[in-house]
């Protein structure tokens, strides 16, 4: 987050310092807010990383899922439904985060 400073123009700190407000209104209604929505793409572009290779996605995540993909596909010979299931699976579990980030890069644009 203190890396989200840098984002902040200093015209716009020195327009808080010319307009004169208390640190209370400079920094949580201005600075802060500009620094949490210039830094939010980059933050969760790391909590997508981090999600895809926490011990947690390892231990019910892509290798099991497709584990008992190719589990089922082997013991019934239907290939296509597992693969699909586990992939749809792995794209739920990841949707959330995908779709928050895709509305904080919209919002930069």
């Amino acid at each position: 987050m203190a890396g989200g400073l840098i984002v902040v123009p200093p015209e716009l700190r020195d327009a808080c310092v010319a307009l004169s407000p208390s640190r209370l209104v400079t920094w949580p209604r201005v600075l802060i807010r500009l620094m949490v929505t210039r830094s939010a793409p980059a933050l969760l572009n790391y909590v997508v990383g981090m999600f895809r290779a926490t011990a947690f996605l390892f231990a019910i995540g892509v290798p099991v899922l497709i584990g008992q993909a190719q589990t089922e596909a082997d013991r019934s010979f239907r290939f296509l439904e597992p693969y699909t299931l586990a992939g749809c699976i792995f794209l739920l579990i990841n949707l959330p985060f995908i779709y928050i980030l895709s509305k904080t890069k919209a919002e930069h644009v």
